[in-house]
């Protein structure tokens, strides 16, 4: 329910790494990847203006070539 808590926790059980650009990787690869996470709750995190960085890796990590715009935005 808090997603700050729950990857803080994932850091200090060294499930994430603590470097940065690596973090980051990891987390939009759990993002991207579990489907049982609430997708309400994902995209309030990335949404919040803290995260502004994780929201731009985020959208970088989705390659929209080639694809109609429906389907990106299902992708998505």
């Amino acid at each position: 329910s808090s997603p700050s808590k729950s990857i803080q926790f994932l850091r200090d059980n060294s499930i994430f790494s603590n470097d940065g650009p690596i973090f980051i990787q990891q987390l939009i690869n759990y993002l991207k990847e579990t489907p049982s996470l609430d997708k309400k709750i994902i995209g309030e995190y990335l949404s919040n203006r803290k995260n502004v960085h994780i929201l731009d890796e985020f959208v970088k990590s989705f390659d929209f070539t080639n694809i109609r715009i429906d389907e990106a935005l299902r992708l998505f």
